[in-house]
């Protein structure tokens, strides 16, 4: 496309920044202010869409929920596949029903900080309790279970405490109450 300079005549350009063209001379067809307004337009909302991607990414780095995971064996090491696994929050009563899979794994997610209270039962194996697993603001925890042969009506309590350092990841997380929010101090 080629321009023609009859249908494009140069005239000084307005006074004032919002009239004033980028090189001093505004065109007398307002195409080109059309042109250059959905492109500024289309520009800006290009940044915008970039800056609430990054948003949205930032956003979802901010874990606040805990998982536990873990391995169901028998005493002589192998993996129980299809283990009944049951994480309850002691506070609320939530319980979240898992079973294991073929490598005897287990992961319950998303779960809000509390005290938590672990049962893992299978057919042929006494079920196994484990009592008073503290989860903490974006903390994973790895609790396995050694399942010992017997009736499914007799049950094995570990009360165990769950390991202080996490090593497999490096975040920290923290619950604070209401008590610690009320004594900081105001200044």
């Amino acid at each position: 496309m080629t321009l023609q300079a009859s249908r494009y005549r140069l005239r000084p350009a307005p006074r004032g920044p919002r009239f004033a063209g980028q090189y001093g001379f505004a065109l007398r067809k307002s195409g080109f202010r059309i042109r250059k307004l959905v492109r500024t337009k289309s520009r800006i909302f290009s940044l915008i869409a970039v800056l609430c991607l990054l948003a949205a990414v930032v956003a979802w780095s901010q874990d606040t929920r805990g998982t536990i995971s873990g391995r169901v064996t028998d005493p002589s090491g192998a993996v129980v596949p299809g283990a009944q696994v049951v994480v309850t929050n002691v506070a609320m009563g939530n319980k979240t029903g898992l079973t294991t899979n073929a490598d005897g794994l287990y992961q319950a997610t998303f779960l809000i900080g509390g005290v938590y209270r672990i049962e893992a039962a299978a057919q042929g194996f006494k079920k196994v309790v484990r009592e008073g697993v503290e989860v903490r603001i974006a903390e994973r925890l790895e609790i396995n279970f050694a399942l010992e042969v017997g009736a499914a009506e007799q049950s094995v309590t570990i009360t165990e405490e769950a390991p202080l350092l996490n090593v497999e990841s490096a975040s920290a997380g923290t619950v604070v109450d209401s008590r610690r929010v009320a004594d900081l101090p105001l200044s």
